[in-house]
């Protein structure tokens, strides 16, 4: 073979490489920055709201654009609907809270008063559980009624119980304690316009004990420190129990009621403040 020549194969040039050159790989485009970026405008309350409270679109399931927008799935609360905020404001500025300073610096003893009727059954609350805990119903309507009133400023609570009524014998019965709790010293019992307190004995007793009864306005829960307490006796007695008959029954609530102002009186100190719920207007016009 001639010097220089480069021998031919079947496979082309032993001198060369039979494979086609590398192309070079095309860049891929960039990402836009942020300030190409397009962005979809947040949904509108309309698109949120459309079918009204309640429906779909209120739904939790919308709560990742109703976040964006500062909206809570709240749940609504209730008001009485015939409460007047503007006399129960006027009720605490100039009745209630004059008396309660009095109270705070010894010259008078007040007491907020107050029906309760526990009927035994289940009083059905939220627990943790890895299933669902059931508890069996009271047959029946066994009622235990308690007329308590508790001391606003030490929490001692005095009451009178029954398995009957609560009626205005009930009611000079609980006044009577309440004036033998505290044998001299001016007194005032706070409580609603229930009609058995407002009867002709029931006047008479307060008056023969040196006693003064302050009404409250009509529909004004939210102004009765003892509401608190009958909600802390169904959590701390009754919650998600089941008392086998009506004397255990009975026997769980008397418990709990005695130890508020010793085993409970952290938990009645925090409860029991004097800073009252002032009412929200209602966000629903009435029809």
């Amino acid at each position: 073979m001639p010097t220089g020549t480069v021998a031919s194969t079947p496979f082309g040039n032993s001198g060369t490489s039979s494979r086609p050159p590398l192309s070079t790989p095309t860049p891929r485009p960039s990402k836009p920055t942020s300030a190409t970026t397009r962005r979809e405008p947040p949904p509108t309350p309309r698109r949120l709201s459309s079918g009204g409270p309640g429906s779909a679109a209120d739904s939790p399931r919308c709560g990742g654009s109703s976040k964006k927008l500062g909206l809570g799935y709240r749940k609504a609360r209730g008001v009485p609907a015939k409460a007047d905020p503007g006399a129960q404001k006027q009720f605490l500025d100039t009745e209630l809270r004059p008396r309660l300073a009095e109270a705070a610096a010894g010259q008078r003893r007040v007491r907020f008063a107050d029906a309760a009727h526990f009927v035994r059954g289940a009083f059905l609350g939220y627990v943790w559980r890895l299933i669902r805990w059931v508890v069996p119903t009271g047959s029946g309507r066994q009622r235990y009624n308690i007329l308590g009133a508790v001391d606003a400023v030490t929490h001692e609570l005095v009451r009178e119980t029954n398995d009957g009524v609560v009626d205005q014998v009930t009611a000079g019965r609980l006044l009577r304690r309440v004036r033998e709790r505290y044998p001299t010293g001016p007194v005032t019992v706070v409580w609603d316009n229930a009609r058995y307190q407002h009867t002709a004995l029931v006047r008479s007793i307060a008056a023969y004990y040196r006693m003064e009864l302050l009404y409250l306005p009509p529909y004004s829960p939210n102004r009765n420190r003892i509401e608190r307490v009958w909600k802390f006796v169904k959590a701390d007695a009754l919650a998600n129990r089941w008392r086998a008959d009506f004397a255990t029954f009975r026997a769980a609530i008397d418990a709990t009621l005695d130890q508020l102002h010793t085993t409970h009186r952290d938990r009645m100190r925090s409860l029991l403040t004097l800073n009252f719920q002032v009412l929200e207007p209602a966000s629903v016009p009435a029809a």
